[in-house]
């Protein structure tokens, strides 16, 4: 059986017309946020200067191991993480994955 849900009023078409023009609004919104971070980039490129290339990795890898942990964490998928660890191979392959995007950052 499916559902079908309609707004009391309309009939299809209008139906269909405002559903569009919600699409277009929220694509136009999407665009002018894509828009203003392009035009912010170099400022904050600006702001990371001082930094040495090594220092920004090693920030990054930091908040992105607590941001993953505390994710797993809230999703109830720790215990995954641990079998993960336990599998040689997949640690080693990751290892070399992440070598190689280190390698590439400070590039």
């Amino acid at each position: 059986m499916r559902l079908h849900l309609t707004t009391p009023g309309l009939d299809g078409k209008e139906e269909r017309r405002m559903l569009q023009k919600n699409s277009q609004t929220t694509g136009l919104i999407y665009a002018i946020f894509c828009y203003l971070c392009w035009g912010l980039f170099p400022l904050y490129f600006l702001l990371t200067a001082p930094a040495s290339p090594l220092e920004i990795v090693a920030e990054r890898v930091v908040f992105s191991l607590v941001f993953c942990l505390l994710l797993l964490l809230l999703t109830g998928q720790l215990r995954s993480l641990g079998l993960y660890l336990k599998d040689r191979r997949q640690l080693g392959l990751s290892l070399l994955a992440s070598l190689l995007i280190f390698v590439n950052w400070l590039l």
